[in-house]
């Protein structure tokens, strides 16, 4: 099982909604039609994905966190440069911001083949940072399961980041 971690706006926290990316992104271009839902290796690497999107510094009490369970699954892994190039994208294309067409098309060929995403390195959190697109549509129940970080570990993680405004 893998752990993911996944940052919201506390105004979209309903279980229901929680995973689902409600704006275009790096691998999909209609939230509706491909669901699709990011997540990074650690809180870190999440906090510095979502914080990348906005013009401010985000205020941490605005948002909360997720724990994304991965059971099994076909998953694409384009860290590595051999591993992008085999399936037809190369390193330049995943570091670019904004995303090119590329990543789109690619993973629009991965749904279509049957993965349910792909782990990719995190533009915002170089060079270690890990994250991950889900292609929700492709998932069974049991292959995903999530919970909310409690708000003790949220705090935390604030804390010792040096977050607090």
């Amino acid at each position: 099982m893998a752990i993911w971690f996944r940052i919201i706006a506390k105004k979209y926290d309903s279980h229901e909604t929680a995973l689902m990316s409600r704006s275009p992104g790096r691998f999909h271009s209609d939230p509706l039609h491909e669901p699709t839902s990011y997540a990074a290796a650690s809180l870190w690497t999440a906090w510095c994905e979502i914080a990348a999107r906005l013009a401010v510094p985000p205020d941490p009490n605005a948002f909360v966190a997720y724990r994304v369970k991965l059971n099994e699954g076909k998953w694409a892994d384009v860290t590595v440069e051999v591993g992008a190039r085999d399936i037809g994208i190369v390193p330049e294309h995943l570091r670019a911001d904004p995303a090119p067409p590329e990543c789109r098309r690619l993973a629009a060929t991965l749904r279509a083949n049957g993965w349910n995403g792909l782990i990719f390195s995190s533009v915002r959190d170089r060079p270690n940072g890990r994250c991950i697109a889900i292609f929700l549509e492709t998932l069974f129940p049991s292959q995903c399961q999530w919970e909310r970080v409690s708000d003790e570990e949220w705090d935390t993680f604030v804390d010792q980041n040096g977050l607090e405004h």
